[in-house]
């Protein structure tokens, strides 16, 4: 990474941020994760923000402008993706106001492994009734079987 770059990525990321809806919603999304990635896919950006896969698109190529990454096209089976330069919570921070500095990608979790995190809605704040699901999930019983008790 060139340091020297950092200060005008912080700056189009916040400006950015500004300006683009989904843009804001991309990057408060990608603050509040727990986990980097090194990409993206598409469609994830698509589902997660509830946008069209054009205006995905067109978001991925907003953040390669950026300096966030870079937009790849899929090609043989492969999926469109953008694949982060930097850690991608990082940049959700900086751009949010709540960090000053974009962090290396550390960590980080594959695809797949995003994807099954998503599928069972761990890329967010663990909630109780999530808590419930998960637990009823790998025990083989109904969510409204598990009770779950906090002691202060």
């Amino acid at each position: 990474m060139n340091d020297n770059f950092q200060p005008a990525i912080a700056d189009a990321v916040k400006a950015l941020y500004e300006r683009d809806d989904n843009a804001k919603k991309l990057f408060d999304w990608v603050a509040s994760l727990r986990r980097d990635a090194t990409a993206t896919s598409i469609e994830r950006i698509s589902a997660r923000l509830g946008i069209s896969r054009s205006a995905a698109v067109s978001l991925a190529k907003a953040l390669e402008e950026a300096g966030c990454g870079e937009f790849i096209v899929g090609r043989r089976g492969s999926s469109s993706r953008f694949e982060w330069s930097y850690s991608r919570v990082s940049l959700g921070q900086v751009a949010a106001g709540e960090a000053d500095e974009i962090e290396q990608v550390s960590d980080p979790i594959s695809e797949t492994e995003e994807e099954t995190f998503s599928a069972e809605g761990l890329d967010g704040p663990l909630t109780i009734q999530k808590a419930k699901s998960m637990l009823a999930k790998t025990l083989g019983v109904q969510p409204d079987q598990i009770e779950i008790q906090i002691r202060a």
